[in-house]
């Protein structure tokens, strides 16, 4: 609006701004899409582990402890594991009110959001996706406010302002003073760390070919389809990763409990 404003063509900019929300919520959706189904596998797995662990095994320990035979160490193991949770579940309970207290300090306060924004970028699958979400926000920022007719400072003043990521927003930040010193934009781009260096590149061809604007949205197009890309990739990695996890689990906790049934049958025969 305020790039409409200053241009005086504040029908063209509600367009943009259109468009810009619309693309900004096809992206949310596809991520959330790719990232619903591992999520709720996670959850569910979670649960099932934890009713197993605390209330199906329990069921076993008188009958194994009483036959006084000795217990394989996997399956001491489970059962002290299992009488641990039983014992200190309000620790449990407190613990993941302390994680769900942290998450949302992370969401509502200026330090929680940094230091999640610093969490997510060092991660390091999670790091490239992040990348390249972020330089297609910078990208798609600042070619609309060039199309609004902004000057490429305001433009870079006004993408500063309106980056949620705080690490994201200090870097375009470095950019305008670097741009306002004399810099080009893509000597600024490339001196950071937080930007993909194709970034740069495709901005580099922009500016020789005077057509800034059009390249930093063709930039956004293919950072946005690369997040996406990645996204697909992580949740279709993360699927079967965490069926093998808590089907091992699974299987350690039967097999730890057949073992220990065999031994005590074996024992009652001899």
């Amino acid at each position: 609006m305020r790039a409409g404003e200053r241009s005086g063509d504040l029908d063209s900019a509600f367009g943009r701004l259109a468009d810009q929300l619309e693309r900004d919520e096809q992206l949310r959706g596809r991520i959330l899409s790719a990232a619903i189904y591992p999520l709720l596998l996670a959850i569910v797995g979670s649960i099932a582990v934890t009713v197993l662990l605390m209330f199906v095994l329990p069921r076993f320990v008188e009958l194994l402890e009483g036959s006084g035979a000795a217990l394989p160490r996997s399956t001491a193991f489970l059962l002290a594991l299992s009488s641990a949770l039983q014992r200190y579940w309000p620790a449990l309970l407190l613990a993941m009110g302390s994680i769900l207290a942290a998450g949302l300090w992370g969401r509502t306060t200026p330090g929680g959001r940094r230091l999640w924004a610093r969490v997510l970028l060092g991660i390091p699958l999670v790091r490239t996706l992040r990348r390249y979400a972020l330089a297609a926000r910078f990208a798609r920022l600042t070619g609309v406010l060039l199309g609004g007719g902004a000057p490429l400072l305001t433009a870079l003043d006004d993408a500063t302002e309106s980056i949620g990521d705080p690490i994201a927003r200090d870097d375009v930040a470095r950019i305008r003073t670097r741009v306002r010193e004399g810099a080009s934009l893509r000597q600024a781009i490339s001196e950071g760390p937080l930007f993909p260096p194709l970034l740069a590149q495709l901005v580099a061809v922009g500016e020789e070919a005077g057509r800034l604007r059009e390249f930093l949205l063709k930039s956004a197009d293919i950072f946005e389809d690369r997040t996406e890309r990645s996204t697909q990739r992580l949740a279709t990695l993360a699927e079967p990763a965490m069926i093998v996890v808590f089907g091992v689990i699974v299987a350690f906790v039967a097999l730890s409990l057949l073992q220990a049934i065999y031994g005590i049958n074996a024992g009652s025969f001899r």
